[in-house]
């Protein structure tokens, strides 16, 4: 008979209790039970009382405590036990890729129990996580895939930020899942989706895309992919649609169409947009900046909208510039369009399409909220072009829909964050 544990996992283990290479070699030929306590010691040249001296170190460096041979059984289910815990824990893999380390979550946490009530607890196969740059995203799903990852055998987190094609992609996912060689994976597209398929159905495995928003295509309306990447709605489908036991966690800016979709017809397909963070959560960011000026911070709050990282960057501005005051920066009167933030702008307007940029310059006009009828008279397009349009910007995150004045008319009216009329009115307008 042999141990039921490994002599490698035994050595490591007692190693880590200060057990002496004399003592595990008397541990490791008792615990196989094919001798007696006598003939241990007799294989070992010494006496049955220095054998048992031996292992009265080892139950006094696990800290058994006892008479009787009551120690050592205790001794070998601790010892199963841990090995057992090593097992499971080994067969889990974790590959985090370009996942950023973070520390702090502001705020957030009715999102995140969402989150887990519909991954964990309801078993969703397709969530996606939308907003505008800055607004959180990335980092709601970095402390959501933390505090769940005990329910996966297999996280993979990836970024599409430089885009890759979907059966570039699927390789990966193969040789992260299956350990395998990539001379080894089927060239059909097919067959690595049957493969995956096989993996998500015996396996319950998270994976998570973020800046999914990189494979839309630009100069149309929202959603609709890139001729190159078109075979990612396929995957959406395949995940969305079939039954299996596990999820694809999404971050884009641009809500997909194919989400859009399968959400309305399948249970198990959800979209979380993320509004801007209370004003308890923004307060925290601007306090552990070091900020001063606190009658103000709520005005600070509503110009960057409760953007985490809008706030973040114009609070370097104040402490740099103005000592951290900002009743100083809000005398001023101005709204700062950091550089930062402003690339983050600049990929997501490459994208709109001709009307879209029209109806932008519109409502960048106006400090003040549009109505329907104000937004068809202005850029004499047809009602029904007008919603589409209108549809479309906030499937990217670009405009807000307010309900104007409910007691005069219930007709919607529509308006930009004042950090994206700034952006459009410092940048933009020779090119909208």
């Amino acid at each position: 008979m042999t141990s039921p544990i490994p002599p490698e996992f035994l050595k490591t283990l007692t190693d880590e209790r200060g057990v002496s290479s004399t003592e595990l070699e008397a541990l490791s030929l008792v615990l196989t039970g094919k001798s007696t306590q006598d003939e241990i010691a007799r294989s070992l040249g010494i006496t049955p009382i220095a054998l048992r001296k031996r292992l009265g170190e080892v139950y006094r460096k696990f800290e058994i405590i006892g008479t009787g041979p009551g120690k050592l059984v205790e001794l070998k289910q601790r010892l199963i036990s841990a090995y057992q815990a090593y097992q499971t824990q080994s067969s889990r893999r974790r590959d985090w890729g370009e996942a950023p380390d973070i520390s702090v979550m502001y705020g957030r946490q009715e999102e995140l129990e969402r989150l887990k009530q519909w991954i964990v607890k309801d078993n969703s196969r397709l969530v996606a996580i939308l907003g505008m740059g800055g607004i959180g995203k990335t980092t709601l799903a970095v402390n959501l895939a933390q505090d769940i990852e005990e329910e996966f055998e297999f996280i993979i987190w990836r970024s599409l930020r430089n885009p890759l094609p979907l059966d570039t992609l699927l390789a990966d996912w193969l040789i992260a899942l299956g350990n395998q060689e990539a001379s080894d994976l089927p060239t059909d597209l097919n067959e690595r989706f049957s493969q995956l398929r096989d993996y998500l159905s015996q396996h319950r495995c998270l994976f998570i895309l973020d800046d999914v928003e990189t494979i839309v295509r630009s100069g149309d309306r929202f959603g609709r992919y890139s001729p190159d990447y078109e075979e990612y709605g396929l995957l959406l489908r395949q995940l969305g649609e079939t039954s299996h036991q596990s999820c694809l966690l999404l971050c884009s800016q641009e809500t997909l169409r194919d989400i859009r979709r399968l959400e309305t017809t399948r249970p198990s397909v959800h979209s979380l947009p993320l509004n801007p963070l209370p004003d308890a959560a923004a307060r925290q960011i601007l306090a552990e900046n070091g900020l001063t000026g606190e009658e103000k911070w709520d005005s600070l709050i509503r110009d960057y909208q409760g953007n985490p990282l809008a706030l973040k960057l114009v609070a370097a501005t104040i402490k740099e510039y103005f000592n951290g005051d900002v009743v100083e920066f809000t005398n001023l009167q101005t709204i700062l369009v950091d550089d930062i933030f402003r690339e983050n702008l600049d990929r997501q307007f490459e994208k709109l399409s001709d009307l879209e940029q029209e109806i932008i310059q519109s409502l960048a006009s106006q400090d003040k909220p549009l109505s329907l009828r104000t937004l068809q008279k202005n850029n004499s397009i047809s009602f029904s072009e007008l919603l589409e349009v209108l549809d479309s910007l906030r499937g990217r995150s670009l405009i807000e829909k307010t309900g104007g004045d409910r007691k005069k008319t219930s007709e919607p009216f529509f308006t930009l964050q004042p950090i994206i009329r700034k952006y459009v009115k410092t940048y933009k307008r020779n090119d909208l």
